[in-house]
């Protein structure tokens, strides 16, 4: 027996409903009158000895002092006795079953409870409405480590199903859920919740709870932007104005970096592979074209080989995208950026080293200007070779 057994019993007890047993009482208590009575009109028995007839046939216990001898004596005993053995029966299998229900959530809530405790690097979202369906899609699309945080009974016993979700059914204003969740050792804290208010004191309560803690929230009202900041939050995004996506790409900023690259096309696929295999994603794509003051954006959403596979398989069929694809990658001269989420800074610095190895990156969180020099750089260095060729 686990040492958790013993609170897992009392507590399983306690959550039973008493409206169970008091409904069991009365019917018993129905079961005993009926019993009673018949026992002084149909067996002519006084009170006391009705009593106990009474008892003994619902009991099933059957001492034979007193014996039903007439037809109605004996339909009575029959109908008490069957009524005592099912009412007893199915009284005695609810109260199992429910406390043999109680006895699994509540295990599993303990079960819950040392996985949550053994998480770190972890996001926490709050509020799994509209826009937090959308923010929780996006991280578990990337393999991320979530736990989601709902007042809600009815959305958190749905997303106990999923084997993929870690999921409380608290009120995330109280410290105690917070801390519950693993706040602590979290990554990053995402409030997704439809309340400005709430979303202000989950801020202050967490930010005095994790001074480190990547706070991205949600703001209904265009004026609460500036107190969520003032709050403690890194970052307020209002869906007045953008949505769930946007939320994402701000709350997954600690675990994202920018890698410049320089290949062509017949190279990406090993790029991405790579990057695939560290259990990373590829969020976007910019390329780098010489005098433009910024670079021109591709979302791309890599995040599992299928994807890669099937993009390829699309440009080997359709030989006009593949003849479009590479005339970017020949005017950027091969140059590009990829912003990548992982799930924490450890795994993302062996997945540059290994594209390091394989010779598919020059440089990391790079900016455009610095990006822009390297390629006139590269740029002297093949007009010279070309020069060496024509000679």
């Amino acid at each position: 027996m686990s040492r958790d057994t013993p609170e897992m019993i009392k507590k399983a007890l306690k959550d039973v409903p008493t409206n169970i047993l008091i409904y069991s009482v009365i019917a018993l208590a129905i079961l005993i009158c009926y019993g009673i009575s018949g026992s002084l009109l149909i067996m002519n028995l006084d009170i006391i000895n009705s009593i106990y007839f009474t008892i003994v046939t619902v009991a099933t216990l059957g001492y034979g002092d007193i014996v039903p001898i007439t037809p109605e004596q004996k339909m009575f005993a029959v109908t008490l006795a069957i009524g005592g053995v099912g009412l007893i029966a199915y009284v005695f299998s609810l109260i199992i079953s429910l406390f043999g229900q109680r006895i699994e959530e509540v295990r599993s809530g303990v079960k819950m409870k040392r996985t949550i405790k053994s998480l770190k690097e972890h996001y926490i979202l709050c509020g799994y409405g509209r826009v937090g369906v959308v923010v929780a899609d996006e991280l578990l699309k990337r393999n991320q480590k979530l736990v989601i945080i709902d007042k809600n009974r009815e959305i958190t016993e749905k997303l106990e199903e999923r084997k993929d979700i870690l999921v409380i059914n608290g009120d995330a204003t109280e410290d105690e859920t917070l801390e519950y969740a693993g706040i602590e050792k979290a990554v990053g804290l995402i409030l997704a919740t439809g309340n400005d208010v709430d979303n202000l004191f989950i801020t202050i309560t967490s930010r005095e709870i994790s001074e480190n803690l990547w706070i991205v929230s949600r703001a209904s009202r265009k004026e609460n932007i500036r107190r969520l900041y003032h709050s403690g939050a890194n970052k307020v995004i209002s869906p007045e104005e953008s949505g769930g996506s946007d939320i994402y790409f701000a709350a997954i900023q600690p675990n994202l970096i920018k890698i410049t690259t320089k290949h062509d096309i017949s190279d990406t696929k090993r790029e991405m592979e790579i990057i695939l295999d560290y259990g990373c994603s590829v969020e976007n794509i910019e390329y780098h074209y010489p005098y433009l003051k910024e670079p021109l954006k591709r979302k791309i959403e890599a995040s599992s080989k299928e994807q890669v596979n099937k993009f390829f398989g699309m440009i080997d069929k359709d030989e006009e995208t593949k003849k479009a694809l590479e005339s970017i990658y020949e005017s950027v001269n091969g140059i590009h950026s990829h912003w990548i989420s992982g799930p924490n800074h450890k795994t993302l610095d062996k997945m540059v080293e290994a594209l390091k190895k394989e010779n598919l990156i020059f440089g990391v969180n790079l900016s455009h200007e610095e990006i822009m020099e390297i390629a006139k750089e590269y740029g002297k260095v093949e007009v010279i070779l070309e020069e060496k060729k024509d000679k």
